[in-house]
């Protein structure tokens, strides 16, 4: 009996403090935040143009190389050849951007022909510095932009590239070169 008694008792004592007992109150914060970027534009556009040209022009012959500078050197275009440019600008403080560029493997006609197309393009922040040459159909590059000196930040990139085959129709013949810009 001793023995119950020593059970019942501890049961009682158990029972007494743990309905007595509550869960201690507690809190905890959390930060929320968000981090405000500038808007991206896009300014000084200027298509990429091999003019006009022979239908039976040497392939890889019609060339525009771009570089850093913004200039381009010419090989077999025809008139009114142009490199293609574009700036890319944000405001209020230098910028990481990935800048992607997504251009065709050729440029197409009307009809049914093509020109297989291969593109050369160089991205450079605002000062020339931080140069990029990037030379396949699609690629990318990190890049930080740089004050230009009126608190609007830049990154240039300059289009150029090569008419690697010849056509089979005579035509304009066009494609489409994106240009893709996400903050890092």
């Amino acid at each position: 009996m001793k023995r119950s008694i020593s059970l019942l008792s501890a049961l009682a004592f158990v029972l007494a403090f743990s309905g007595s007992v509550f869960g201690q109150a507690s809190s905890n914060d959390i930060t929320a935040s968000a981090d405000i970027v500038s808007s991206i534009n896009y300014s000084n556009s200027q298509n990429l143009q091999f003019g006009q040209l022979s239908d039976n022009y040497t392939a890889g012959n019609p060339s525009i190389s771009p570089s850093s500078n913004g200039s381009f050197s010419f090989t077999g275009t025809g008139t009114n050849a142009q490199g293609g440019t574009m700036t890319v600008e944000t405001g209020g403080s230098p910028q990481n951007l990935t800048i992607t560029i997504d251009s065709p493997a050729t440029l197409d006609n009307s009809g049914s022909s093509s020109i297989d197309f291969g593109i050369d393009h160089i991205i450079v922040d605002g000062d020339g510095n931080n140069q990029t040459n990037i030379t396949t159909d699609n690629g990318s590059a990190n890049i930080t932009t740089t004050d230009n000196g009126s608190s609007t930040y830049i990154a240039n990139v300059y289009f150029g590239g090569s008419l690697d085959t010849q056509p089979t129709e005579t035509g304009s013949h066009t494609g489409t070169i994106t240009v893709n810009v996400d903050y890092q």
